[in-house]
């Protein structure tokens, strides 16, 4: 639980999922599932008063994982590559777009890129040696702004996040 008005940790406004991870301690091994819901900060003044939601807070217009049912061998990898991409709005080259998703490895994030600040893209290559479990699942794409209240456009280090349309693992390589 953080305390309300605790300096320990800063959040810029916005949607995000939190993440549960679990650690055994009699050898280490960790996992982590982030929760299929979104948690909403918003800005406010010290009380707290006067809250708000973020001005200018980026946006998705739309994500998207190809092909939306990938293969896998018995062992989970993936048999082809998988395109990954997301449209948002007020977002520039300055700002990060990552995806997060669950393997059998456990939890990984992946950096996407963009030539425009509104089109994002990344691949995941079966030579990376990402495990799936066969079904449904989802991919969680997280947008965050710099801080750059006097950039143009005006950024507040605010973030958004969204689920990915559900995608289908299974079948066999070809």
């Amino acid at each position: 639980m953080l305390p309300s008005g605790s300096s320990q940790f800063t959040f810029g406004a916005g949607t995000q999922y939190v993440t549960f991870i679990a650690t055994r301690s009699a050898d280490g091994k960790v996992n982590a599932r982030p929760s299929s819901s979104v948690l909403t900060l918003v800005n406010c003044d010290p009380g707290p008063t006067n809250c708000s939601s973020a001005p200018q807070a980026p946006t998705f217009a739309s994500t998207s994982v190809s092909p939306s049912a990938p293969h896998v061998d018995s062992s989970g990898a993936l048999c082809g590559q998988l395109a990954i991409s997301a449209t948002t709005t007020n977002t520039t080259l300055s700002d990060t777009m990552t995806v997060s998703f669950e393997t059998l490895n456990g939890p990984y994030t992946v950096q996407l890129s963009s030539t425009n600040g509104t089109t994002w893209t990344g691949a995941l290559s079966p030579s990376a040696g990402y495990r799936f479990a066969s079904g449904t699942a989802n991919f969680y794409f997280t947008a965050a702004q710099i801080y750059a209240p006097s950039g143009n456009p005006v950024e507040f280090g605010s973030t958004a996040a969204v689920l990915s349309p559900t995608i289908t693992f299974g079948g066999a390589c070809p």
